[in-house]
C-alpha cells in the first residue's frame, strides 16, 4: 500500500497562460499532442481535454462579449436620460 502511494504520480497545476501557449503551439506552430505532452510533462489526455474545453466554450466568450457591450449600452441610455432628466430640472428651475 505504501509503494503504491510513492508511486502514484504527483497531480501538476498548470496556469491558464501556459494552457493556451500548449494549444497555440499545437494549432499555430504543429506542435503533436505527443510532443507538447512529452516538453510540457502534461498526458496527452489532459490536453485534448483542454482543447475539448476551449472549443465546447469558446461560444461563451463572444456571447458574454455582446451581452456584456448590451449592458453597457442600456447603462449608457440610463445615464443620458438621468442627465437630460437633470437638465430639464434646472433650466425650469432658472426660469
Amino acid at each position: 500500500m505504501i509503494t503504491t502511494f510513492i508511486n502514484m504520480p504527483l497531480k501538476k497545476t498548470v496556469k491558464p497562460e501556459m494552457i493556451m501557449t500548449i494549444i497555440r503551439n499545437h494549432f499555430e506552430k504543429g506542435f503533436t499532442i505527443e510532443e507538447l505532452s512529452n516538453k510540457n510533462g502534461v498526458s496527452s489526455d489532459k490536453i485534448k481535454s483542454w482543447i475539448k474545453k476551449l472549443f465546447n466554450e469558446g461560444e461563451k466568450i463572444f456571447s458574454e462579449e455582446i451581452k456584456s457591450e448590451k449592458e453597457k449600452i442600456k447603462e449608457l441610455e440610463k445615464n443620458i436620460k438621468m442627465r437630460d432628466k437633470v437638465l430639464r430640472e434646472i433650466f425650469l428651475i432658472n426660469k
